[in-house]
């Protein structure tokens, strides 16, 4: 399943724009990590998760929710604005509640795909040890 991040957040910025928000944060998010298991010196299992996740912060009327959804499907998103608005609206007022304005970034961290070859060095200098 391919993913817009940019898209997904640009969309839930618009749900909660309408769903009455004075001010909103996303943050939008996805992941795919390998992984290789082993039992007994030998291979048990080699899979790949994907992962998603949006989580979202509203205030309204200087009052604050936030919540993280693991289910990026449109219903789902809407469902959890709609409650994030309930929340934030029976949280306590405080005036220092802010989102800060214009924060627009990409931000990587470790290789972006599995090296096949390297997996399988460094698991043989592992078993050989």
């Amino acid at each position: 399943m391919t993913i817009n991040l940019e898209s997904l957040a640009t969309r839930t910025l618009e749900l909660m724009d309408k769903a009455g928000f004075d001010d909103a944060q996303v943050v939008a998010a996805w992941s795919l990590q390998d992984e290789l298991s082993i039992f007994q010196n030998e291979p048990s299992l080699l899979r790949t998760t994907e992962d998603h996740q949006l989580s979202i912060a509203g205030i309204v009327d200087g009052r604050r929710a936030t919540t993280t959804l693991t289910d990026i499907e449109e219903g789902a998103v809407q469902a959890a604005v709609a409650q994030l608005l309930d929340n934030a609206r029976m949280s306590p007022r405080d005036d220092a509640n802010a989102v800060s304005e214009d924060q627009v970034g990409s931000f990587t961290d470790g290789p972006l795909e599995c090296d096949p070859a390297i997996l399988r060095e460094k698991v043989a200098e592992m078993l050989d040890f």
